[in-house]
């Protein structure tokens, strides 16, 4: 289960800093306050990462005595992405993935994979209207 828990806390830490990284690749002049792609960010800190790496903590690490933790492991270096619709075409499928894995992880709190979805309607109804 620890093992599972950290894959998706990396997959959130990984969208996180896409997030971010989308925000000053493609708008580095840009209000940080008023950033659709920064707030998201923060809300994935927030309401995904934090959630995840409170129940890693608790968790079994295989180690007699000791408990799991966040790893902070990324499979790739995030990148911006060139082109707004295409950037936001990726966020939606990302959130969309990654929502779906958290309700297939039973003792995951149902506000995570709610946060995903929901940045996956918004990224995917701003590709569709441009």
């Amino acid at each position: 289960m620890a093992r599972e828990v950290a894959r998706l806390f990396n997959r959130s830490y990984a969208l996180m800093l896409h997030l971010m990284v989308q925000h000053f690749g493609t708008g580095p002049d840009t209000s940080l306050r008023r950033s659709k792609l920064m707030n998201a960010s923060i809300d994935v800190m927030t309401g995904m990462m934090r959630p995840l790496g409170e129940l890693l903590v608790t968790l079994d690490s295989g180690r007699r005595g000791r408990t799991a933790g966040p790893t902070f492991e990324l499979e790739a270096v995030p990148a911006p992405v060139p082109r707004p619709d295409v950037a936001r075409r990726a966020l939606a499928l990302r959130c969309a993935h990654l929502a779906d894995a958290v309700r297939a992880c039973a003792p995951v709190p149902e506000q995570v994979a709610d946060i995903a979805a929901f940045y996956a309607e918004v990224f995917g109804r701003e590709n569709a209207h441009g």
